[in-house]
């Protein structure tokens, strides 16, 4: 057995090097039994044989990304290998380990723990200079990272990982590693660069059998169609995915994945649909043909259901969450109010299972809209709650832009019911949703955007100014911060009674115009002020604090102020803070 695996393993690593998918898989497939006769304790009679399979171990790990059913083979092994005497093994041998277990973790969607074992291999390899284990804990690391929606940070590790691969040559694996840095690029909006490296990766993958890869440079083509309005065009790229992938395995996730983003498509073009102002004459047309849209739309999350369902729903609950939410959106914009309400809570309750925050958000934003449009005041009142909680969740997701674009337009709607009548507080959400699209963002949300500023329009200014104070809004606070507090919400009633004119609004309040500014601005701390702060030498303590509050807009600079007093404490140094702080002021 020691033999084969000295002969089989050194073929194995070159194949997954090279990013030779089916040889790997072939290999695998052929010597994976080997694992089953490591039945024994790793006692000293067989350490031997166990420390020389950790490898191919590693490369199981690796191979459940194509072949699902490899995950429970490694599942099985891993707790014997796992009672290896930690003296016994090699810094190599433990981080290879580690990998197969961080992988295991991975794909079971416990990110926290999954990061804690990746962190600790990238230790290991960079300590004994092991090029490919430096390599693979910093890939899989920005994998975990980006499932945790830090994209910034899973993007320099993915560009670390390719650097050191295209310092050893490995020409396809870089490609593969370029299509997860355009994702990236792609997901923080910078698609331009990121259609530029995928290009890049196309060249070199499309001379290869890799069909993962080929079936992901058509999924990543689609979205970006799909971004821009050019549905048709993605229906097509996704289409094409899915033959990719199925030629090889048609129970695979990125095939449901595939199937999930065409019933996205469909749902998108119904509603536009729906939208388009239409003659009496044609009316039953287009109703008929939103009818089959919806209805291509199921069909595509049936199919992409069933392939979670039969890799293992307790290992998809995102995906399965996202499903229902599709599901609950297309209900809600046929005006099937209690079975959309049904999918939202499904949804809610996949995210809930995982603390999955991406799911749990998208769930409140859909249900924020219901319960809108059920039109009671207090269902009113529950919409903007719910608003609120789904921003709540989407701001511990600073990254995810699109989900915060959404959870701010979903606000604005409620503020401008009858029940708040806040148009003011409604261009806030306007504002704070614009401020997190890009101009590529040409596709649906783009379009809510658009809907929700001629709502603002159609209602005017407020000709009333109605102050509301919460428990929870008082709770902590001085009698002179509410007053501070209250002080800035006039000033930017005013402000907007005076057409977002600082001097106008200065003189009708009869103070100047730096109060004024300061009360109508928004102040954030961003990852440029985090760098001035370091570079300030403010302490660690205050520094971690800092950072914690890293993406969260507030308006108004004496609002701001009383929430770094709250969270740092005494040992704030304002005037140091305040000076590297992200401000400004929409007109």
């Amino acid at each position: 057995m020691e033999a084969k695996l000295d002969r089989v393993t050194p073929t194995l690593a070159e194949a997954v090097r090279l990013r030779n998918i089916p040889q790997t898989l072939e290999i695998i497939g052929e010597n994976i039994d080997v694992l089953d006769t490591l039945t024994l304790p790793p006692d000293a009679s067989c350490l031997c044989l166990y420390k020389k399979a950790i490898p191919f171990l590693a490369y199981c790990a690796w191979a459940i990304d194509f072949h699902a059913p490899y995950l429970e083979r490694v599942e099985r092994c891993l707790p014997r290998f796992k009672q290896l005497p930690l003296g016994e093994l090699t810094m190599g041998e433990l981080g290879r380990l580690l990998i197969a277990e961080g992988l295991l973790k991975f794909h079971d969607e416990d990110y926290d723990e999954a990061k804690a074992l990746f962190d600790q291999v990238k230790d290991y390899a960079d300590h004994i200079d092991d090029t490919e284990l430096m390599t693979v804990s910093r890939y899989y690391l920005g994998r975990v990272l980006w499932r945790q929606i830090r994209y910034p940070e899973a993007l320099e590790l993915i560009r670390d990982a390719k650097e050191l691969d295209s310092d050893s040559g490995h020409t396809t694996r870089v490609a593969a590693m370029e299509l997860d840095e355009g994702w990236l690029l792609f997901l923080q909006g910078k698609v331009e660069e990121a259609q530029q490296v995928l290009h890049q990766a196309r060249a070199v993958l499309e001379q290869t059998d890799a069909w993962v890869d080929l079936g992901n440079v058509l999924s990543f083509q689609g979205r970006i169609h799909r971004k821009s309005g050019e549905y048709d065009k993605a229906l097509d790229c996704f289409a094409q995915a899915i033959d990719m992938y199925r030629r090889h395995h048609p129970i695979h996730r990125n095939v449901a994945r595939a199937h999930r983003n065409r019933a996205f498509v469909y749902r998108v073009q119904a509603r536009d649909l729906i939208a388009k102002p239409t003659s009496q004459h044609a009316r039953p047309q287009v109703e008929a043909e939103v009818r089959s849209l919806r209805a291509k739309a199921f069909a595509e999350l049936g199919q992409a259901q069933k392939i979670y369902l039969a890799l293992d729903a307790a290992r998809h609950t995102y995906e399965l969450g996202i499903l229902h939410i599709t599901r609950a959106s297309i209900y809600s914009d046929a005006d099937e109010l209690d079975r959309a309400e049904a999918e939202a809570k499904a949804a809610y309750e996949y995210g809930e299972a995982k603390n999955n925050k991406v799911v749990m958000a998208e769930a409140r934003v859909i249900q924020s809209k219901l319960a809108l449009s059920r039109g009671g005041r207090d269902d009113a009142r529950r919409s903007l709650d719910l608003a609120n909680e789904a921003i709540e969740l989407a701001n511990d997701l600073v990254h995810h832009r699109r989900l915060l674009a959404r959870a701010h337009i979903r606000k604005g709607y409620a503020l401008l019911d009858s029940t708040h009548d806040d148009s003011i507080g409604a261009r806030t959400c306007w504002e704070q949703a614009r401020a997190r699209l890009v101009t590529e963002d040409r596709d649906y949300l783009r379009k809510s955007l658009d809907a929700l500023d001629e709502c603002i329009r159609s209602k005017g200014h407020s000709r009333s100014f109605l102050y509301q104070l919460t428990e929870a809004a008082i709770e902590g606070k001085t009698l002179k911060e509410l007053a501070t507090t209250f002080e800035e919400t006039l000033i930017r009633f005013v402000y907007e009674r005076c057409d977002r004119n600082i001097a106008r609004a200065a003189k009708k309040l009869k103070t100047n115009e730096r109060t004024v500014r300061h009360a109508v601005a928004t102040f954030r701390i961003t990852d440029q002020s985090l760098k001035e702060f370091k570079r300030g030498k403010v302490g660690g303590e205050v520094f971690v604090k800092l950072k914690s509050l890293k993406g969260k807009e507030v308006q108004g600079r004496s609002t701001f102020v009383i929430m770094l007093k709250k969270a740092v404490g005494k040992a704030l140094r304002l005037s140091e803070v305040m000076e590297h702080v992200d401000r400004s002021v929409h007109r």
